[in-house]
């Protein structure tokens, strides 16, 4: 008896897994698909500065999705790792470090957003620096 509910626990805890990992997976693409390109230009920051300010609630949404997927990432690493701990511990454990440094990066991006909007919502610091100096012309 004590089998069949730790077989079933670890099936629920496995289907919850796949199910935040898929998020994981999806979410960051469904981002910049739907938000994430209606705001940026290549190669032509100016467009892109005024495409945040004019759409500030957008660019909102976007930093609020980076964040929500940091926060996936971790879970989602966490369930994983207690999930494959019984397969191989080192392994698990690697891999939830790998997964941990993704959410990190992932976070820093988020918090990136929230500075850009402060630059290009600011006046005193938006009129520190002309757009024309921030343009990058690659090669």
């Amino acid at each position: 008896m004590k089998n069949q509910i730790s077989d079933s626990s670890k099936k629920n805890t496995a289907r919850f897994a796949g199910i935040l990992f898929l998020f994981s997976v999806t979410f960051p693409v469904i981002n910049r698909v739907f938000v994430l390109s209606k705001l940026t230009v290549m190669g032509d920051v100016a467009a892109t500065t005024n495409n945040v300010t004019n759409n500030l609630l957008l660019f909102r949404i976007s930093i609020l999705n980076e964040l929500i997927l940091s926060m996936s990432i971790v879970v989602t690493s966490v369930v994983l790792y207690i999930l494959l701990k019984q397969v191989n511990k080192n392994l698990a454990l690697f891999a939830l470090l790998l997964r941990m440094m993704e959410a990190v990066v992932t976070s820093v991006f988020g918090l990136a957003g929230f500075i850009a909007l402060q630059l290009s919502t600011d006046k005193q610091y938006s009129s520190s620096l002309p757009l024309e100096n921030l343009q990058f012309i690659p090669g």
